[in-house]
C-alpha cells in the first residue's frame, strides 16, 4: 500500500498497555522512542483473501487511511504515521485519553451552560468540517465522541473511529446503509438514506441542549428519559 512503511513498528514505537479493541482492531498505548511521545497505535487485521469475511479489505483500509490524511481539524483524531507489516496495517495516531464525553458527564453530574454549550459547539464544529470536505463519519456515536483530557479546565472534544466514514462525490446520492443500528435516524432505518447521514446526530445533539440547559441551570443531574424496548433510535 502506497505511503505505508513497510518495516516493523517497534523499531521506532514502544508498545503499552490495549486501549481497546474491535472485531478486526487493536488498539494499544505505545511511545515514540524518538521523542517519548505517547500515541494510539491502532493494528488493523487485513483480510488474506477477496473471498474471506475475516479481517478488514484493502479497499476499507485504504478509504480510512486517506480521509485521515484529509482531515486536519482541532476536534477529530489525528493521523501521525502508518506502518504494515504481513498481518496489519498499524495507524499511529494521536492519543485521546480522556474517556468518553458521556462518561465524563455523569461523573461531573453538572455543568453549567457555557459549558454545555461548548462541548456541543465543538461536537458540530467537528461535523460541519468533515461535511465542508464531503466526508460523512456513518457511525457518529456517544463512544466515538472523546475528550483529549478531561483533567484540564476546558476538556477539548475529538471525534474519533473512520473506519466506515465516506468522502462522498458532489452530485452522488449514497444508498448504502452503514453505521451502528440503534444510532440510525428514522430516515435511515426506513432504508430512505437522507443526503445528509450525520443528520440525526446534529438533531439529537440540539434537542440535548435544551435539556443542558433546562437542567444544568439547577445544577440537576441529567435525566435521559426511558426507551421502550422496540424504539429503533437510541437517546443519549
Amino acid at each position: 500500500m502506497a505511503g505505508f512503511r513497510q518495516e516493523d513498528v517497534e523499531l521506532h514505537y514502544e508498545m503499552g498497555e490495549e486501549l481497546g479493541s474491535g472485531q478486526f482492531a487493536i488498539v494499544r498505548k505505545c511511545k515514540e522512542k524518538s521523542t517519548a511521545i505517547e500515541y494510539a497505535a491502532k493494528f488493523i487485521k487485513k483480510r488474506r483473501l477477496s473471498s474471506s469475511r475475516r479481517g478488514v479489505s484493502r479497499e476499507e483500509i485504504e478509504r480510512e487511511v486517506n480521509i485521515l490524511r484529509e482531515i486536519q481539524h482541532s476536534n477529530i483524531i489525528t493521523l501521525h504515521d502508518i506502518y504494515e507489516n504481513k498481518t496489519d496495517v498499524i495507524l499511529i495516531l494521536e492519543l485521546v485519553s480522556g474517556g468518553e464525553l458521556f462518561d465524563f458527564l455523569a461523573e461531573k453530574e453538572s455543568l453549567t451552560e457555557e459549558e454545555a454549550t461548548q462541548f456541543l459547539k465543538q461536537i458540530l464544529d467537528g461535523v460541519q468540517y468533515l461535511h465542508s470536505k464531503r466526508i460523512a463519519h456513518f457511525d457518529l456515536k456517544p463512544e466515538n465522541i472523546m475528550l483529549l483530557d478531561k483533567n484540564v479546565p476546558n476538556p477539548r472534544i475529538k471525534l474519533i473511529d473512520f473506519g466506515i466514514a465516506h468522502q462522498i462525490k458532489a452530485g452522488n446520492e449514497f444508498k448504502n446503509i452503514f453505521g451502528t443500528p440503534e444510532f440510525w435516524s428514522v430516515a435511515v432505518s426506513g432504508r430512505d438514506q437522507a443526503r445528509d447521514p450525520d443528520q440525526h446526530l446534529r438533531g439529537q445533539l440540539r434537542l440535548r441542549r435544551g435539556v443542558f440547559q433546562q437542567h444544568q441551570r439547577a445544577g440537576q443531574r441529567l435525566h435521559t428519559p426511558p426507551v421502550s424496548q422496540g424504539s429503533k433510535v437510541r437517546r443519549f
